[in-house]
């Protein structure tokens, strides 16, 4: 019986493509905050509490990274 696992340092080429909005789960603020961040160097998104500052923060920062070396 042969193992389906790839040997050790073997990197697979199987690519697959993620919808963004699947992925990160972002409300309609966050999505509308997501989508300006494309348009404009500077985006101001705020407020004391809630909706998801820190989610948005931390999601942008992982797909722009994708984006970027991906």
């Amino acid at each position: 019986m042969q193992s389906t696992r790839a040997k050790p340092g073997v990197i697979s080429q199987r690519a697959e493509r993620v919808d963004v909005d699947k992925l990160a789960h972002f409300i309609p603020k966050q999505e509308l905050a997501w989508e300006q961040t494309w348009l404009h160097r500077f985006v101001f998104y705020g407020g004391a509490r809630g909706p998801g500052k820190s989610h948005l923060l931390r999601w942008w920062t992982v797909l722009r990274l994708v984006y970027v070396f991906g």
